[in-house]
């Protein structure tokens, strides 16, 4: 498997995790907007017939899809779900959020399993997918899942 290293991104998640400010989440968003992520999909990446399924699952008590996303490898290691998928796939940014918003996805959960994480409401997910920068005003997660 090919290695794949966000040091900025985790800092940056880091950031908001302690103080969820604006100011940080504008800062995770400019730095998530040059990321390339590792996705996992429910068939093998990269086989005909396409398009592939990215893995989207419900979180929490909620009904609504979350695609889950890593920053590295390491992530992947500490996802409790990480056998479910066939494959894996390092994606750029606008191509993840673009799939979530045409899947309308609810959240795109970066690193979920691994504190501290990085849930991407739809406000940001059609900014992000339009090669944007969210503003760190779009909505909260207060009606994120638990």
């Amino acid at each position: 498997m090919n290695e794949l290293a966000n040091p900025d991104l985790i800092r940056a998640i880091q950031a908001v995790a302690a103080a969820d400010t604006p100011m940080n989440r504008r800062a995770v968003f400019q730095v998530l907007s040059e990321s390339t992520l590792i996705v996992p999909f429910w068939d093998v990446a990269g086989a005909e017939p396409s398009p592939h399924r990215p893995l989207a699952i419900a979180v929490g008590d909620s009904d609504e899809p979350c695609l889950p996303a890593f920053t590295d490898w390491a992530a992947v290691g500490r996802w409790s779900n990480r056998a479910a998928p066939q494959s894996y796939a390092s994606l750029r940014t606008p191509a993840i959020f673009l799939i979530a918003e045409r899947l309308r996805i609810k959240w795109v959960w970066v690193n979920l399993g691994s504190p501290p994480a990085l849930r991407v409401n739809r406000a940001a997910i059609a900014i992000l997918a339009k090669g944007g920068v969210p503003t760190g005003l779009e909505g909260d997660d207060s009606e994120s899942p638990a």
